[in-house]
Formats: structure tokens, sequence, C-alpha cells
């Protein structure tokens, strides 16, 4: 899983098996998911803190 995150103007990118899954733009903030199998989060910023957590305690080369 690669996130990424570019700055002016600001957009992150989520990436799952070098296929784009999610994208945001602060031009038109708010997400855009490209991937309709994967669970819809709450808001933004809850999904972001969850992915956090998640690579955080991972402790294998393939977190799920």
């Amino acid at each position: 899983f690669v996130y990424t995150v570019l700055t002016k103007p600001d957009g992150a990118v989520g990436l799952y098996d070098d296929r784009r899954i999610s994208h945001y733009s602060n031009e038109e903030q708010n997400w855009k998911k490209d991937s309709s199998d994967a669970e819809e989060p709450q808001d933004s910023e809850d999904w972001l803190t969850n992915l956090a957590s998640t690579l955080v305690n991972c402790t294998s080369s393939r977190c799920d």
C-alpha cells in the first residue's frame, strides 16, 4: 500500500498493488474513490487516521 501527498495544489493518492484506489484534491475538497469494492470511510479524516494506525501497527511486509 502506498500513500502519497503532494503540495501546491494539495493532493493525495492511495495505491494498492500499483492500482490507484482513491485520491484527494484540495481544489475539489473531497475524496474520490476509484474502487467500488472498498469500504467507504465515514469521512476522510477517519479514513486517514485508520490508515495511519494500520501502517504504524504493521509487523509484516504485507499489512491487511
